[in-house]
């Protein structure tokens, strides 16, 4: 099954593959550029968290405030009950990102992550994301800066790409580049947003 492995790992994420170190070289820039805003962040959201790998990154590679509050969210049950997610999150929550974007957050939101998400949506959907995230406080983003199909039997829906952006676009859109990582299939992304 897709992601089998990753949802039911007890191990460090980043330790399976050549993907998951090709994304380590990406994200863990983000973490370093992250860390320069320490002072004013006390509760990170972790929009479409997965198997946890920025709570883990957050958590066990980088030093931030012990009273640091970590929120998750996924809509895919088998990677919310992973109890891995525990260790790293101090709140799971199933629900679409849509639902808690367009809901109010009980707690006033610092920064927002959005890793390896938006490819997921149709572009108007994407471009509505994008624009939601761009006007948080502090937001970062990662993905694909090419298309690449990611469908067919055994993935599911939520996980197949249906849109793309290059970086031209990113950047015209007011996200700055924070680190890029080629793959054999193109290059990976991650930005922050720029107010």
């Amino acid at each position: 099954m897709y992601g089998e492995r990753s949802a039911r790992s007890t191990g460090g994420w980043f330790e399976h593959d050549d993907r998951g170190r090709s994304h380590l070289s990406l994200h863990e820039p983000v973490v370093r550029d992250l860390r320069r805003h320490l002072g004013g962040i006390r509760t990170v959201l972790d929009l479409g968290c997965g198997i946890g790998m920025y709570g883990e990154l957050i958590r066990t590679r980088v030093v931030f405030p012990k009273d640091l509050f970590l929120i998750g969210v996924d809509a895919n049950m088998e990677y919310m009950r992973n109890p891995r997610l525990a260790a790293y999150y101090n709140r799971r929550m199933l629900a679409d990102l849509f639902e808690v974007i367009e809901g109010q957050l009980a707690l006033p939101i610092d920064c927002v992550l959005c890793m390896d998400v938006v490819e997921h949506f149709e572009r108007p959907k994407a471009l509505r994301l994008l624009d939601w995230l761009h006007d948080r406080p502090l937001a970062y983003i990662s993905t694909p800066l090419f298309w690449y199909e990611q469908s067919g039997p055994g993935v599911p829906e939520a996980e197949q790409h249906r849109s793309f952006f290059t970086e031209r676009e990113l950047l015209g859109l007011g996200w700055k580049s924070v680190a890029k990582v080629a793959e054999n299939r193109g290059e990976l992304g991650a930005f922050r947003n720029v107010n």
